[in-house]
């Protein structure tokens, strides 16, 4: 079930960068993926803080899920030049991530 929420997820990360006016501060310069690949599940706010800094964006609501189910939580996004990782908390922890990073 996890492997299929993560293209949804990824397809609504890059749908919600698509949208992005860019006028946010350029934060995030700890997104690189040597750190990303520090972040998993189960992880708190605050330990993903530590690691990659306040997000470029967050945004609270419904995260992407399997079909015909609901979930809310928060969603980080962190951006730097053409490169975008999207962290989905539910409950305060990691529930699904995605990036476009190379």
């Amino acid at each position: 079930m996890k492997t299929m929420r993560l293209p949804l997820f990824i397809a609504a990360a890059l749908f919600l960068t698509a949208c992005d006016s860019g006028s946010g501060p350029k934060q995030a310069e700890a997104l690189t993926k040597e750190n990303v690949g520090k972040i998993h599940d189960g992880m708190t706010i605050n330990e993903v803080k530590v690691i990659l800094g306040d997000p470029t964006e967050t945004k609270t609501g419904n995260i992407p899920a399997p079909p015909g189910i609901t979930v809310s939580g928060t969603t980080y996004l962190y951006r730097k030049d053409e490169s975008v990782l999207s962290i989905s908390f539910v409950d305060g922890k990691v529930a699904v991530m995605g990036t476009n990073m190379q």
